[in-house]
């Protein structure tokens, strides 16, 4: 009985234990942006999270930001897009990062999945580096992107966005182009969508 009972707490203690590593840290509020940070050990995977409200509809938002065509005006860094496959329930695109110089410019293909259950009232997406489509480069690959955006409408008629992301640059560069990338290109386009409605 003790054996068990010793089991079933040490169990719950790594249970409570991972949902705490997986906890995000407030960062900084900025322009009414919310800013978090959370490292996952598990993973090896450091995640930046941005919470808002913008005065537009969640079907506006959406709309705004199936077109792929848009990202460049309001992505961090966004170089250069080409929409490559595109049906209801998923987009999939190529995209260039600029990168500062001398450094390389990086490029990824994505794919971007809309949630079942979406409306107008709540939607979501999950974005993610897409490797079964391969295309040639002179360019550094980025191996490893997650996006997921969450747009809910609030009581107040206002919508509420969320926005969690992680990534590997690739390759070798500096810890302040990392942070750049990790903190100010989250919030910059954060801040860049927030803009196309105001």
């Amino acid at each position: 009985m003790q054996t068990i009972l010793y089991s079933f707490l040490l169990i719950l203690a790594t249970y409570v234990s991972g949902l705490e590593a997986q906890d995000y840290t407030f960062v900084e509020s900025k322009n009414g942006i919310d800013l978090y940070s959370k490292f996952d050990s598990a993973k090896g995977e450091e995640w930046t999270k941005l919470v808002t409200e913008v005065d537009a509809s969640v079907r506006d938002i959406t709309n705004y930001t199936a077109n792929i065509e848009n990202l460049i005006h309001w992505v961090y860094a966004c170089e250069e897009v080409q929409l490559l496959e595109k049906d209801a329930s998923e987009t999939i695109y190529y995209l260039v990062s600029d990168m500062p110089y001398p450094m390389t410019d990086r490029d990824i293909i994505i794919r971007k999945t809309v949630e079942e259950g979406a409306s107008d009232s709540y939607f979501k997406t999950v974005s993610e580096n897409y490797t079964k489509l391969t295309r040639e480069s002179n360019l550094v690959r980025i191996p490893r992107f997650k996006a997921i955006w969450v747009f809910e409408t609030l009581p107040t008629g206002r919508t509420k966005i969320t926005y969690e992301v992680t990534a590997d640059s690739g390759g070798s560069i500096p810890n302040w182009v990392k942070d750049r990338f990790a903190y100010y290109g989250p919030l910059k386009s954060m801040e860049n969508l927030i803009s196309q409605f105001q």
